[in-house]
């Protein structure tokens, strides 16, 4: 099955050596999805918020109204693609999405976290390999990625005939949930994400796992705290089998 990541090989622990963590396909999926989520916030909220200095701006960097819709049109073309090849990659077998699920133990992660977060812990909570919010982050770039792609698809190259097969208020009803989930998801990046993986003391100036597909043995242990001990005991048992006489 297509990876997640790389599997960090347990007989080579070590806090001062960096491990594999995002393999060169996920990494590239990553920076095209980033590239064309900015393109497309810019160019949209350019025509939202049009008659603004920075809309106009942006609008004549284009070259033009037309021009800026033409920009925002390819960058969702990218957006698209990654999205269906991420599907496909990994095909419609739940157990292949496995890695990735929320079970009952994410909600509960969550709890704590929050909990720490507010000074009420004095440790975030040992996680695996994906932490609770990374898998919550995760789910909310689906469920919101879903939302913008079939409403940008109702208003743009299928208007027609959504205004000939659909209800009347469907257009407006795409407008304000395309709208809206772009505001959230912006939201969502530059609240969270960023601080995250950039603002954080603990990976500032930047996590750079996203560019190297590597995570540092420390990084690793304090935030996927329960994934380093699943990697520790397996090391332990690689141990043991090798100290046993044949």
């Amino acid at each position: 099955m297509p990876n997640w990541g790389t599997e960090v090989p347990a007989h080579t622990l070590s806090l001062s050596e960096g491990y594999p963590r995002f393999s060169v396909f996920w990494r590239i999926q990553h920076l095209l999805w980033a590239l064309s989520f900015l393109v497309l916030q810019v160019t949209g909220f350019a025509l939202w918020f049009s008659g603004a200095a920075w809309a106009d701006a942006v609008t004549a960097l284009c070259g033009g109204g037309e021009g800026r819709m033409l920009v925002h049109r390819m960058a969702a073309g990218v957006f698209i693609a990654v999205a269906v090849v991420h599907v496909a990659a990994f095909g419609w077998n739940p157990k292949r999405w496995r890695g990735i699920w929320l079970f009952k133990e994410d909600w509960l992660d969550m709890g704590r976290y929050l909990r720490y977060l507010l000074g009420h812990r004095p440790s975030p909570p040992p996680m695996g390999r994906y932490t609770c919010y990374q898998k919550i982050e995760y789910w909310e770039t689906v469920l919101g990625g879903t939302i913008m792609i079939s409403t940008g698809l109702i208003m743009g190259p299928g208007l027609e005939w959504a205004l000939a097969q659909l209800p009347p208020r469907t257009l407006l009803y795409a407008q304000v949930f395309h709208l809206a989930e772009a505001a959230l998801g912006l939201a969502v990046v530059v609240v969270w994400h960023l601080y995250r993986t950039v603002l954080r003391p603990k990976v500032f100036p930047m996590d750079w796992s996203w560019l190297t597909g590597r995570i540092d043995g420390e990084t690793l242990a304090y935030d996927h705290a329960r994934y380093w001990a699943q990697l520790q005991a397996e090391k332990s048992q690689e141990g043991d089998r090798t100290a046993k006489p044949e």
